[in-house]
């Protein structure tokens, strides 16, 4: 009888810690797939563009149709209506937060307070945020861009002092409109046509013009991660009008070759390739460091 409940004792021991370490499992592997009713962000529903009334996406669709330029006062007008300003309430977390390899390169480039800075895949505001960091220590604040609605809800939730939209910048000169696969909760790359997976509508917008409607001409320093669009975006920045004085770049969906030859001809150099990962906290970095040539003296 004794050894019965001993063995009965060791398997019901046996359950609970397998149990817990389930729990502790799914809520570690859905990290990204928090709901946005979580309390810490006080979102319920979508705020991505799609949300919008018919008229702002009649008037986007008309932008896109006339393809006008950069420095259009319609495009420019039609920006400030929609680009969301910063939050004054207090910041959010779900999580600790982690100073980026990136965020820590540009630190010690720039030494730095009230700084300005752009982060094209802005994600959800806090996980691998290139920004956080400058924003919380250092009195930064800047432009958070995110194509996904479902991520742009959370990190508009985060409460975070900048300014943020639901959109991604173009490849073009041009407003234009690309297409997002339908992922609920993971990173997708968009695509310029429209099928039935890549239904999701996101708008883009030139960097330069998303700038403009912020009164701004320089950018301390532009994050760019956008699942493989990197260099055609680059090359579709004109780096004359705006003063971007350092840059973190993700390579690894492209030629290396072609990113140090744009941003070459663009008077940058390349002073660091960072290549590092924390799979706990599903921080993985393969990044180029730039700085304008005159920032180095």
């Amino acid at each position: 009888m004794v050894k019965f409940l001993k063995a009965s004792n060791a398997c019901f021991l046996l359950v609970v810690v397998t149990l817990c370490l389930t729990i502790y499992s799914y809520n570690f592997s859905s990290y990204y797939e928090k709901i946005c009713v979580d309390e810490s962000t006080s979102v319920a529903k979508n705020l991505g563009f799609s949300s919008f009334s018919k008229k702002i996406r009649h008037q986007f669709d008309k932008l896109t149709k006339n393809k006008v330029n950069s420095k259009n006062p319609n495009l420019i007008a039609y920006l400030k209506n929609i680009i969301r300003p910063p939050n004054d309430n207090k910041l959010k977390k779900w999580n600790f937060m982690v100073k980026t390899p990136q965020a820590e390169e540009i630190d010690n480039i720039l030494k730095k307070k009230n700084g300005f800075f752009v982060e094209a895949g802005g994600f959800d505001g806090e996980t691998a945020s290139n920004t956080l960091f400058l924003e919380v220590e250092r009195g930064w604040t800047g432009l958070l861009i995110e194509p996904d609605p479902y991520f742009y809800t959370q990190l508009v939730g985060k409460n975070r002092n900048v300014w943020s939209i639901n959109a991604c910048i173009s490849p073009f000169n041009y407003t234009s409109k690309l297409y997002l696969q339908e992922s609920f909760g993971q990173l997708g790359r968009l695509h310029e046509y429209k099928s039935t997976e890549f239904i999701t509508e996101v708008p883009c917008f030139p960097l330069e013009s998303m700038l403009l409607a912020l009164e701004r001409k320089s950018v301390d320093f532009l994050s760019l991660d956008v699942e493989g669009d990197e260099v055609p975006i680059l090359k579709s920045i004109n780096f004359d009008e705006i003063d971007i004085k350092t840059l973190a770049v993700e390579y690894k969906h492209g030629n290396p070759k072609e990113y140090l030859e744009v941003m070459e001809k663009n008077n940058y150099n390349m002073t660091r390739a960072i290549k590092y990962e924390r799979p706990e906290i599903h921080l993985y970095v393969e990044d180029y460091i730039f700085v304008k040539k005159i920032n180095l003296h």
